[in-house]
């Protein structure tokens, strides 16, 4: 009897051959490959031919038959494959390699032939008839490919491959069918609805091809009206509209939705958050009253949150400048808190009605007394305390107690050092000390908070680091620097007056320093905010045509030219986008230039 012992070495003798015989066989492969691709051809054919003969395996023959018609070695090449058809009768895309080998030869009937006698025997396998039609595929013979799928379509019933054809017609670049195929896949299985939309998505985004959105949105049209009872449809049209940011039809196909399921507005919030989020307040405003007039319990309550925060956002954004719209609009937030309560879930509304109350309304003690009583509200999340002791300290600062919002920033640094909210609490002190003209400390500060894992805050810290660097020399006095962030100071103080007598100043006393590109700047974007719109356009202007080297020119650039659009002055803002392209090549600003320069001059296919 052969011992145990015998057995273990006779089995790792068998395992280590196998495995050198593995290994050995990866080589030749990879040693084929690199022939191959070095466009050595005559190396590739012979180790691919001797791989094939060691293995039997297909994927070494299609190399060696690649191999030979890289080398036109026409004549071998069909004598092979002849033999392949004869000793592999099941195995029929080798009739669709022969025909191809005609083609590269320009002898196209023949090359048919051997494509439509492939068709002919094509089995009721569908393995099969997927690599036949992939064999087409990788030729390039889409419309064979189609009637492929077609053909099987017929007699293979209940397998419809409308995944396949929808791939072919994307290839061919048959929008049209493509997109039929896929709503016919939707009308048999629903639950394709998600990956569906995965694909659409893909097209919609990178499509060159304008027309594509509207097939796509004339097709949806067509099914919701002939299937007025599937409701997958309307989703799918929906969600449509919200790529294409059309959010008022957007609307009319939520409400359609919410009536015939009864999603108690679910979608209509949806829609109102996207809305907000891409500074579209009006249609929130539009979808949350819809939700408030027809949504029940939670549903309700988010939707009155939603629209107080939809004209939150007009009046921090500049659009509602009107104090008694604004009166309004406390009575509205301060309803909401008595109706639903101080908690973690009216945090935001409490923090949001004391920002207008400081800011906007001059009613900094009531504002103050109400953000303590929400940072007192027990058992509050660590993160909604420290927003709400930010807006604290801004509302100090605001004041003037400049030493208090310190302290304030310091409590929320401390508590919150390793999170976003520590380092926008950071951020708060090193401008505090910017302010105050503690320049060195600022840097030193907002140099560490460059690595912030916030993007936001990065930035932030990143851009006030430079205007300290860049208008701070050792060997000039810093008070052009000093004034500037006095400006600052009072603009965040709200006291534009002050701001902008400083501004104006600083101007005129220091004309020739480094900082004035900054003073132009900052006076166009707060000219920007407050909505005057040509005295903003002067502003930044002045940058562009004074200071056209510095680093504000392609931001000035690009803001000027959506200025531009946004008062109807079109052909200035393709010239603005324009010179942002061919002047500032390496901006960030480009990419979005190029997109807006295309959708103005209606063209989305072409180049500049």
């Amino acid at each position: 009897m052969i011992s145990i012992r015998s057995l273990v070495l006779l089995l790792m003798m068998f395992v280590f051959g196998f495995v050198a015989k593995s290994q050995s066989k990866q080589s030749e492969t990879q040693l084929a490959m690199a022939y191959y691709n070095d466009k050595k051809f005559e190396q590739s054919a012979d180790m691919f031919n001797n791989l094939y003969k060691k293995t039997k395996s297909k994927f070494y023959f299609d190399y060696y038959v690649r191999s030979l018609t890289k080398l036109k070695d026409f004549q071998t090449a069909e004598k092979v494959l002849k033999k392949q058809i004869r000793s592999n009768k099941g195995e029929i895309s080798y009739l669709v390699d022969l025909g191809h080998l005609f083609q590269l030869q320009n002898d196209y009937e023949t090359a048919q032939k051997y494509y439509d006698n492939a068709l002919s025997k094509m089995p009721r396998d569908r393995s099969t008839i997927t690599r036949l039609a992939n064999s087409f595929i990788s030729k390039q013979e889409y419309d064979y490919a189609e009637k492929t799928y077609l053909a099987a379509r017929k007699v293979l019933l209940g397998l419809k491959f409308h995944h396949e054809l929808a791939n072919i017609y994307a290839a061919q670049r048959n929008y049209q069918k493509m997109i039929d195929e896929y709503m016919e896949l939707l009308y048999e299985a629903p639950s394709e609805l998600k990956n569906i939309k995965s694909r659409m998505q893909y097209y919609v985004v990178n499509s060159r091809d304008e027309d594509f959105k509207k097939l796509l949105q004339s097709t949806l049209i067509r099914r919701v009206q002939k299937f007025m009872n599937n409701p997958v449809y309307n989703d799918l049209l929906l969600w449509f509209y919200l790529q294409d940011k059309n959010y008022n039809a957007a609307i009319i196909q939520a409400k359609a939705l919410d009536k015939r399921l009864g999603e108690n507005s679910r979608r209509i919030i949806q829609i109102g958050a996207l809305a907000i989020a891409n500074h579209e307040f009006d249609v929130a405003i539009k979808a949350y009253e819809y939700a408030i007039a027809n949504a029940e319990r939670a549903n309700y309550q988010k939707a009155r949150i939603g629209l107080l925060d939809a004209y939150y956002q007009k009046v921090v954004n500049g659009l509602i400048n009107d104090e008694e719209q604004i009166n309004k609009l406390e009575k509205e937030y301060l309803d909401a808190i008595n109706e639903f309560g101080l908690s973690h879930l009216t945090i935001k509304i409490i923090r949001d009605l004391a920002h207008l109350e400081a800011f906007y309304l001059g009613k900094t003690n009531e504002a103050i007394v109400l953000i303590n009583k929400a940072i007192a509200i027990r058992n509050l999340p660590y993160n909604l305390v420290a927003m709400c002791k930010i807006e604290l300290g801004d509302i100090q600062l605001l004041t003037g107690d400049v030493w208090e919002a310190i302290l304030t920033y310091g409590q929320v640094e401390k508590s919150n050092s390793e999170n976003p909210y520590g380092h926008e609490a950071k951020f708060r002190k090193a401008r505090v000390a910017y302010y105050t003209g503690k320049f060195d400390w600022a840097k030193a500060q907002l140099d560490v908070l460059k690595a912030s894992t916030s993007k936001l805050i990065a930035n932030d810290a990143t851009e006030l680091s430079l205007l300290i660097s860049d208008n701070l020399n050792e060997d000039s006095v810093s008070i052009p620097l000093q004034m500037f962030a006095r400006a600052d100071l009072y603009l965040a103080q709200n006291k534009d007056s002050l701001a902008f007598l400083t501004l104006d100043s600083l101007l005129k006393q220091y004309s020739s320093h480094n900082v004035i590109d900054e003073v132009y700047f900052k006076k166009a974007t707060v000219f920007e905010s407050q909505n005057r719109i040509n005295e903003a356009i002067i502003e930044y202007n002045n940058v562009i045509e004074q200071y056209g080297w510095g680093i504000l020119a392609d931001n000035a650039l690009y803001n000027l030219a959506m200025l531009y659009e946004q008062i109807g002055e079109n052909e200035k803002a393709l010239e603005a986008y324009k010179e942002l392209m061919l002047n500032y090549a390496d901006s960030i600003f480009v990419q979005e230039a190029r997109q807006r320069f295309r959708i103005l001059r209606g063209d989305l296919n072409s180049t500049l």
